[in-house]
């Protein structure tokens, strides 16, 4: 049978997983039909070797991948195929146990709103009795579900668990008891992914779910990754699982966002650019996946971001609305009134910060 080598052009490091977790959904369906992927940083390039019948076929593989497209599909003898894999001053090799599938690894995520905002809203004592009574809550019930802390910090809560079963009963334990408590706006979610160790999930994957959370769903709605199989049954919320391209998609869209929202001369046609996706299909896959527009979204995380600025350094108004990616400290000001109920000039006095 022919051997093919597949060529993806990566821009950055996420482009750079799915292509890598691509390879290795392929690897696990094809087994020895795929021989080997690795990464040439040199030609910010993936390659992988697979034996298949000729190229139509490869195109088929990547019908129901969401904007993963092959850049190269190149015919090669067993020779080339040897000096491939041997020659390692020019490739690098991918095959580290950091990537391997990992079939057992579910996170339990809880996002709860800017602490200093619920304190102005509901009194520091109040929000301080109700935290602390949430993490009572989380370690009560823990151990006897099999359950792990991985960080539990004011604002984000990471549980590591082994057991589907006891993942979903946990959560649902758990939802039912925050969502008793009405002065915590919190936001859930359950991850997993066959395809990449904790280690990688919790660098990589985890803090762009945080950074999402709070426009994917809302209080009621419990976040399920594209990987998580099993069926989740909860009285009181409703759950939003992602599909593959959904989900492929949000991690190229926070990616993209992480590394421009500061930038006050990036634009919707830049966006466009930075995801290799048209102005109409960029606008309906946001639109659907977070119910509104590039634009707002653009604009909503540059709020989020000043929000915790304002929250943590002693910037003054002006530079922080500046390292937010607004032009204007003027505009900046109205749309975080209108965002958060407050000014930043208010939430800076409370926190002390000067300006």
């Amino acid at each position: 049978m022919p051997i093919y080598m597949v060529q993806h052009i990566t821009k950055n490091i996420t482009t750079i997983n799915l292509a890598v977790a691509f390879y290795l959904k392929l690897k696990n369906k094809f087994h020895k039909k795929c021989i080997n992927c690795w990464i040439d940083y040199k030609k910010n390039s993936v390659f992988y070797l697979i034996k298949i019948i000729n190229k139509e076929a490869i195109k088929q593989l990547y019908l129901k991948s969401f904007n993963l497209i092959p850049h190269k599909i190149t015919a090669v003898n067993n020779n080339l195929v040897y000096a491939f894999l041997n020659n390692q001053q020019r490739i690098k090799s991918i095959q580290p146990e950091s990537i391997t599938p990992n079939n057992h690894t579910i996170f339990l995520m809880i996002k709860i709103q800017n602490i200093k905002l619920l304190e102005i809203k509901f009194g520091q004592k109040k929000i301080n009795r109700a935290f602390i009574n949430t993490k009572s809550i989380i370690n009560n019930y823990l151990n006897s579900y099999g359950g792990t802390q991985i960080n539990v910090s004011r604002n984000e809560i990471v549980l590591l668990f082994t057991s589907y079963e006891k993942a979903i009963n946990y959560s649902n334990l758990i939802l039912k008891k925050l969502l008793k408590k009405e002065n915590l706006n919190f936001r859930v979610a359950l991850y997993t992914n066959h395809y990449y160790s904790k280690e990688h999930i919790l660098a990589q994957k985890i803090p762009k779910l945080f950074n999402s959370l709070f426009f994917l769903c809302n209080k009621n709605q419990f976040l399920v990754s594209s990987d998580f199989k099993q069926s989740i049954l909860t009285e009181k919320t409703e759950v939003r699982k992602l599909n593959t391209k959904q989900e492929n998609f949000l991690f190229l869209l926070m990616d993209t966002l992480e590394r421009n929202f500061s930038n006050a001369n990036f634009s919707v046609q830049d966006f466009c650019q930075d995801m290799m996706m048209s102005k109409t299909k960029l606008y309906r896959h946001c639109k659907s996946l977070t119910g509104i527009s590039v634009n707002e979204l653009l604009r909503n995380y540059r709020l989020k971001k000043a929000l915790t600025f304002l929250s943590q350094n002693h910037d003054s108004i002006t530079q922080i609305s500046i390292n937010s990616g607004f032009s204007s400290s003027s505009y900046f000001s109205n749309c975080f009134k209108k965002k958060f109920g407050i000014s930043p000039r208010e939430l800076a006095l409370s926190s002390n910060l000067a300006f």
